[in-house]
């Protein structure tokens, strides 16, 4: 699955625009993980900016 997420200034993942899905509900389990992850965010000139980044996500079975 492709995910294109808004990496904010603090580092934090907000919104998430999904560009590929995946069946059986893993689209939104996708999402959901991608809430929690934390970034070094983007900087210009030293300053922390908002950015967007394409995410691939895989899923595996044990």
């Amino acid at each position: 699955m492709i995910l294109e997420v808004v990496i904010e200034t603090d580092g934090s993942v907000s919104g998430g625009t999904v560009l590929k899905p995946l069946p059986f509900g893993l689209t939104d389990s996708a999402i959901a993980a991608a809430k929690t992850w934390k970034y070094k965010p983007g900087q210009v000139r030293g300053v922390a900016v908002r950015t967007v980044r394409n995410e691939i996500v895989v899923f595996k079975l044990p």
